[in-house]
C-alpha cells in the first residue's frame, strides 16, 4: 500500500518510556494535521491511560476498543471514511502500538439552514449572531462547532429574556459516500419576557431610597446584563454587606417575571484607627467613625480625626444622597485644620457645602467653603475670613490602582474670592497635577508628574498660607524639605502666586516584592516671571505592601546650602 504524504499520516505511535527502574510508565506521540485534533484523539482513548504492567487482556480489549474510539474521535473533524492500521509488540520491558490513518475525504458543508421565529427575529443581537454563525458552505464539517452554534442561541435567549425559547428542528445529516453534510435548525425564541416586579425587605431604609439605587426596574425588559447591573449597583452602593438576586422562575406568568433580592445591610457603625508615616509631615495616627445609616434615606455622617507633628485634622462630614444616589451626593462639612512647617504656622476653621457627581473614571465637584484661618508667614501674623466658591474635576484611568502598568490620573481645581462677598481678600487660583505611568520593556516602569498652580490676586500679602505656592517635599521637589521652596523674604520663605513642579523615574523590578528607582525632580514656587529652577536627583527603593506602596527615596539636591541629601519615605498608590 502506498503512501499519500497529504491524506496518509503517522497519526498516532506509541512508545514506552522508563522514567526510571521500577516505574515504567506509556508515553503517546500524536502527529496529527493539527494540534487540537491530536489533543482530542489523545483525550479520547482509553490505551492513553494504560501503563506497562497493563493484563495481556486488558490490552487485547483496548486495541479494539481503541479503532473505534479514533473513528468517533474523526468523524468530530468531519473524516467519515478513515483507513487504520495497527502494528502491535510486546517486550519484557513493555508494549508498543502504532497506528497508520488514512484520513480519508473530509465531508464538507453543502448547506446550512438557521430559521428563526419568535419575538428575536427583530432582535439585532441575534441578526448578529446569524450573520456570523460559524458555519458556512464548503467549510469542512467540525461538529464542534454545529454544537457550539446550537449553545450560543440557547445562551442569547436567556441572557436576552427569551425564557421560553426552544428548538423545534436541529438536524446534522452526513453522507460519507458524497462527503456531504446538511445543517438544518428551527430556533423558536417565543416572546421576550419582562420584569414584573422587585421584591425586597429590609429594615432601618426607606424602600423607595432603596429602589432610587436600582439601575432596572419593573416593566424593563429582563436580561442577565440587567441583573448583573443590579448586583453590582446595590453591591457597590456601600449599604450592603452581601446582595443575591433571584429571578423566580416558577412565578413566571404572561411573559413576565418577578425578581427576588436578598439584601443583608452592612453595620450600622463603623471605627477604623490608622496609623502611618511619611518625611512630609513625620509618624500620624488616625482615627475615622462613619455612621452609614443616619436616616433612613441613605444620609451619612462621618468623623476623622487625624493628628501629626506637622499637620492635624477635626472634621465632620454628613452625606446626603441626591436623585441617582450611586452618581451625585450633597455634603455638609466643618472642621479644624493645623499646619506647622519650617515656614509656616496655620489655623484653619472651615464650614462647607459639597455637591458631588460622578461619571464614569471622573469625580466633578462643586463647593462653597467659610473659611476663617490665623496663619504666621515670615514672622508675620495675619487672620483671613474667605468665602471660596469653586469646581474640582479628579479621573483615574488605570489597569490597576496600587502599581499600574499603564495609568494616569488628573484633577484640577479653580476657586476664588471677592471682597465684597464676605472676603477679606479677591483672588482666582488654579491648580492642575497630572501624573502618568508606562510600562517599558519586561518589569520597567516610566512614572512622570506635573504640578501647575497660579493666582490672580492683586493683595498678595494678604492671603493665608493655605492660598500660597510652596515647594519640596515627597511628592514635590525631593532633596529638599517639605514646603522650604519658594520665594523668599529676609531669608525666609514665603510662598508664591504661582507653582510649577516635573518629576521623572524609571522604576525597575529586581525581585520578589522589590524594585529600584532612578528619578530627577524640578521646579519651584515663585511669584510673577521670577523663577528659580531647583533640580535633584535621587535614587529609591519600592517595596509592595498588599494594601499600599513603601518608598524609600535618596535625593541629592543642586542647592547643597541648606542639605547635601535628604531621605524621604513614604507610602501608598501610585496614583
Amino acid at each position: 500500500m502506498g503512501w499519500n504524504n497529504r491524506w496518509l499520516l503517522p497519526l498516532l505511535w506509541c512508545l514506552p518510556l522508563w522514567a526510571g527502574a521500577g516505574t515504567p510508565r506509556l508515553t503517546l506521540e500524536l502527529q496529527p494535521a493539527t494540534p487540537a485534533m491530536a489533543e482530542r484523539l489523545r483525550a479520547g482513548l482509553t490505551l492513553a491511560r494504560r501503563g506497562c504492567d497493563t493484563p495481556q487482556w486488558r490490552l487485547s480489549h483496548d486495541r479494539l476498543l481503541a479503532r473505534r474510539e479514533l473513528k468517533e474521535g474523526l468523524r468530530a473533524f468531519g473524516y467519515y471514511q478513515p483507513v487504520i492500521e495497527q502494528s502491535f509488540s510486546q517486550a519484557k520491558e513493555c508494549w508498543a502500538l502504532r497506528f497508520h490513518i488514512e484520513l480519508g475525504t473530509p465531508v464538507r458543508i453543502s448547506q446550512v439552514n438557521i430559521e428563526l421565529t419568535g419575538a428575536a427575529r427583530t432582535d439585532p443581537d441575534f441578526r448578529a449572531l446569524l450573520a456570523d454563525p460559524g458555519l458556512r458552505v464548503g467549510q469542512r464539517l467540525e461538529h464542534e462547532k454545529y454544537e457550539a452554534i446550537k449553545a450560543r442561541l440557547l445562551s442569547l435567549a436567556g441572557a436576552r429574556g427569551y425564557l421560553d425559547a426552544r428548538f423545534t428542528r436541529h438536524e446534522l445529516r452526513v453522507d460519507p459516500v458524497t462527503h456531504q453534510a446538511w445543517i438544518e435548525l428551527a430556533f423558536d425564541s417565543g416572546g421576550r419576557y419582562r420584569i414584573s416586579k422587585i421584591r425586597f425587605q429590609v429594615s432601618g431604609l426607606e424602600p423607595e431610597f432603596i429602589r432610587s439605587l436600582f439601575p432596572i426596574h419593573a416593566g424593563d425588559w429582563y436580561s442577565s446584563e440587567g441583573i448583573a447591573k443590579l448586583d453590582r449597583a446595590l453591591t457597590e452602593s456601600g449599604y450592603f454587606a452581601s446582595v443575591e438576586v433571584k429571578p423566580l422562575l416558577n412565578e413566571m406568568a404572561d411573559q413576565r417575571i418577578p425578581l427576588q433580592l436578598e439584601l443583608h445591610k452592612r453595620k450600622r457603625h463603623r471605627w477604623r484607627l490608622g496609623a502611618g508615616a511619611d518625611t512630609n509631615t513625620g509618624p500620624r495616627l488616625s482615627l475615622e467613625y462613619e455612621n452609614r445609616y443616619a436616616s433612613s434615606s441613605g444620609d451619612s455622617l462621618s468623623m476623622r480625626l487625624r493628628t501629626s507633628p506637622v499637620e492635624s485634622e477635626l472634621g465632620v462630614e454628613y452625606r446626603i444622597p441626591m436623585a441617582d444616589p450611586l452618581n451625585q451626593q450633597l455634603s455638609l462639612r466643618g472642621g479644624y485644620q493645623r499646619e506647622d512647617t519650617d515656614t509656616t504656622r496655620s489655623d484653619q476653621y472651615s464650614l462647607g457645602l459639597r455637591h458631588s457627581r460622578t461619571r464614569g473614571n471622573w469625580i466633578f465637584n462643586q463647593f462653597i467653603d467659610l473659611s476663617v484661618e490665623r496663619s504666621t508667614v515670615a514672622d508675620l501674623t495675619q487672620q483671613a475670613t474667605l468665602l471660596i466658591p469653586g469646581v474640582s474635576l479628579d479621573g483615574v484611568i488605570a489597569d490597576r490602582r496600587l502599581k499600574p502598568n499603564r495609568g494616569l490620573r488628573l484633577n484640577g481645581e479653580l476657586k476664588g474670592g471677592h471682597d465684597r462677598l464676605l472676603s477679606d481678600v479677591s483672588f482666582l487660583q488654579l491648580k492642575l497635577r497630572a501624573k502618568g505611568v508606562y510600562r517599558l520593556f519586561a518589569s520597567g516602569r516610566l512614572i512622570g508628574r506635573v504640578e501647575l498652580g497660579g493666582t490672580l490676586t492683586d493683595d498678595f500679602e494678604q492671603l493665608p498660607a493655605s492660598l500660597r505656592f510652596f515647594a519640596g517635599g515627597d511628592n514635590s521637589v525631593r532633596g529638599y524639605g517639605y514646603k522650604t521652596l519658594g520665594p523668599e523674604r529676609d531669608g525666609q520663605v514665603v510662598g508664591g502666586q504661582n507653582l510649577l513642579t516635573a518629576s521623572i523615574e524609571y522604576e525597575q523590578h529586581i525581585h520578589g516584592n522589590w524594585s529600584l528607582a532612578l528619578f530627577s525632580d524640578a521646579g519651584n514656587a515663585f511669584d510673577g516671571d521670577s523663577f528659580r529652577l531647583q533640580r535633584s536627583l535621587g535614587v529609591g527603593v519600592r517595596w509592595d505592601w498588599q494594601v499600599a506602596r513603601l518608598r524609600i527615596d535618596l535625593a541629592f539636591p543642586e542647592d547643597t546650602s541648606k542639605d547635601d541629601f535628604r531621605i524621604h519615605f513614604s507610602m501608598g498608590t501610585d496614583l
